[in-house]
């Protein structure tokens, strides 16, 4: 499954976006957001690919209201399989949240996706997030984004 975290809430010394390998170590009971696999099985490719959006912007916005401060933010995609999440989900973190099971994993990045405004702006905002996508070999053009 398609799974999205920001990256401000990793935890550990090193920002997803100072890696020089596209890896990153995921730490157990991490939250991150998802369409599990068995929610889309039914479902033409365009609906799943609105579930996944839902579940990106979900993302986005939990983040954003609990950290207004923030500046622009950064999310990191990955792949998990379903089996490694337990469903989570809240009025506060939204329908499609899952915590990490107790395992950590070391996985590949598959995207960045960085928002056009900041936590504020798109908390207050009631339309979808602007976020731009990088490709995970572009960290340094990420965080020249995100400094700009």
């Amino acid at each position: 499954m398609r799974v999205y975290c920001p990256v401000n809430a990793l935890a550990g010394d090193t920002s997803v976006t100072d890696m020089s390998s596209p890896t990153f170590d995921l730490p157990a009971k991490a939250r991150v957001w998802g369409v599990p696999t068995a929610s889309t099985t039914a479902l033409s490719g365009d609906e799943v690919e609105e579930r996944e959006f839902e579940a990106l912007c979900e993302c986005i916005l939990s983040f954003a209201h609990a950290n207004r401060g923030a500046s622009r933010i950064a999310i990191a995609a990955f792949d998990l399989p379903d089996r490694a999440l337990e469903r989570d989900s809240s009025p506060e973190t939204g329908e499609w949240s899952h915590v990490l099971r107790s395992e950590a994993y070391t996985i590949p990045l598959k995207a960045y996706l960085i928002t056009q405004n900041s936590a504020s702006e798109v908390a207050d905002d009631p339309y979808a997030p602007d976020a731009l996508w990088f490709d995970p070999s572009e960290a340094s053009s990420v965080r020249e984004f995100l400094e700009g």
